[in-house]
């Protein structure tokens, strides 16, 4: 039998819909999930979370529907076909649980950065160890302290350009400012070589919208996790025609692979010694990798361009953004400024002599604005799912092996049970024991770098720029707010990953009103 055109494609029609009422009716009456509370529509299909993320308002909507769905349906929801998400401050240590519990990355959210085969896109928990364990001593707290007099000459370079601004009476756009100094450093400390950023003011601006564009991407890999897999597979001008905001994000690929190529084509010239101790930090993070113990299929060039381009892109934006919130909260919070300002006056009597991280981080102020912008800003808006082979419970509800369960840091850090006014900065909540209305002890609960063996191997390195940039720039400098708006340039609307401000936001601006060095 023959069948016409028109045949074919009522019956294609059919079958298509006929297996997607089939899918429905699985996910809503046989599913192992379908006894959890959460909206029907969102347990039937995947296109519910779609909609909030790249159809409502100006997208990434989905992160402040899943609150809604708490408010109604309580802690444990049902947020999609297959997910489950917790809102409780005390299953964090559970679900984001230390060694030697297994915790393996859910796939779709490990691809959706095309870096599979880095530690942060890594699946399976005992792969992402080993990868972990390669480059960990690179990222110890002896290996930040070694390397903070290449942060205090990044830190100093930051320090000239709000010197020129005073000079040349010029506006300051903290983050691009802010983010010349994490990514000068991050280079020199991973790969050293520094890109000059903050003497490249075209230069900064233009990597400052890659990063804009790359986190503008996010909901739509969040939606289609096999896309970028299949763009690094494309010729980049397919993109930049069709796709222009994904094509930012194939370029940084492109570049990093590059500088491993390099690498690699220098490695068989000038092979490097071994490390003589795991301790030891190597000279790049290539090096680290290259020189561990782990098999040669682990030394790859797509392994090496990962792992590099995860770095770059973590430890620059995040670290920018927490800065340029710290001086902000500042500018909008005179007790604080104050009794910052009072601390580093007696902790940096002359102001061209500053201290070791360590001398900084004992600071009680410094330490509290610290924190508290961590917390308050939680920069992190993404859920982390992962899955685990064993059964987890939550309360009465018993959770099936290999179910992806996530829930949101920022959720954790802004409890009102545990930070009253969750909105409001306030330094003080870190002082004084730093303990919650009924005996808490706060820091159980602040997990801006996420917890467990999944935690940001970078902390340290973060922490570092954060107390040497803020201690100066605070201690050196009276500064201003200039043309910024806490509803249009601060105040997190959209989850891109990262969370952002509206479209169009220029993020904090000043002005330099005085000069103390």
């Amino acid at each position: 039998m023959i069948f016409s055109p028109l045949q074919l494609s009522l019956g294609l029609g059919a079958s298509a819909a006929i297996y997607g009422l089939g899918l429905v009716i699985y996910r809503l009456f046989f599913h192992p999930l379908r006894k959890y509370p959460g909206p029907k529509f969102a347990a039937a299909t995947r296109w519910y979370e779609f909609y909030f993320d790249l159809m409502k308002g100006m997208g990434g909507q989905f992160a402040w529907e899943i609150d809604r769905m708490h408010e109604v349906y309580g802690p444990i929801v049902r947020i999609n076909p297959d997910e489950l998400h917790v809102r409780d401050p005390e299953w964090i240590d559970v679900l984001y649980a230390g060694n030697p519990t297994h915790r393996d990355k859910y796939p779709p959210f490990a691809a959706m950065t095309g870096n599979p085969e880095a530690s942060f896109g890594t699946v399976e928990h005992n792969i992402h160890r080993k990868r972990k364990l390669a480059t960990s001593p690179f990222f110890s707290k002896r290996s930040v302290g070694d390397a903070e007099p290449l942060l205090r000459k990044q830190a100093e370079k930051l320090c000239q350009t709000f010197k020129d601004s005073y000079t040349n009476d010029e506006v300051v756009k903290l983050h691009i400012r802010y983010l010349g100094f994490t990514t000068d450093s991050v280079s020199e400390f991973a790969f050293a070589r520094s890109d000059g950023l903050q003497g490249n003011v075209d230069g900064l601006e233009d990597w400052a919208e890659t990063l804009r564009m790359v986190g503008a991407v996010f909901p739509l890999l969040r939606q289609f996790p096999w896309m970028i897999k299949v763009a690094l597979k494309l010729p980049l001008w397919v993109f930049q025609l069709v796709v222009p905001v994904l094509s930012r994000f194939l370029e940084l690929h492109k570049e990093m692979k590059i500088q491993a190529t390099a690498f690699l084509e220098n490695e068989k010239i000038h092979p490097s010694p071994p490390a003589v101790k795991r301790t030891e930090r190597p000279p790049t993070v290539f090096h680290g990798i290259y020189q561990s113990s782990l098999p040669i299929e682990e030394k790859s060039l797509n392994r090496l361009s990962q792992e590099g381009l995860v770095m770059i892109v973590a430890g620059s934006e995040s670290t920018s953004r927490t800065l340029m919130l710290a001086t902000y909260y500042l500018l909008t919070t005179p007790h604080a400024m104050k009794n910052l300002k009072k601390e580093l006056l007696e902790a940096m009597p002359d102001p061209m002599s500053v201290p070791p991280v360590k001398v900084l981080e004992s600071l009680p102020w410094l330490h509290a604005v610290i924190k508290e912008t961590f917390r308050t800003s939680a920069v992190f808006t993404t859920r982390f799912p992962l899955t685990t082979p064993e059964i987890l419970t939550y309360k009465d509800w018993v959770i099936p092996p290999h179910t992806p369960v996530s829930m949101t840091t920022r959720s954790t850090m802004h409890d009102p049970s545990l930070f009253p006014f969750p909105e409001t900065f306030k330094p003080e909540r870190w002082l004084n024991g730093a303990l919650s209305k009924d005996g808490k002890d706060l820091t159980r609960y602040y997990v801006p770098f996420s917890r467990g063996t999944r935690i940001c191997p970078g902390i340290e390195l973060a922490y570092a720029e954060l107390y040497m940039a803020l201690a100066m720039i605070i201690r050196r400098f009276d500064l201003e707010l200039y043309d910024t708006d806490y509803e249009r340039d601060i105040k997190v609307v959209r989850d891109c990953f990262l969370g952002e401000a509206k479209p169009g936001s220029q993020g904090v601006k000043v002005r330099v009103t005085a000069v103390h060095c």
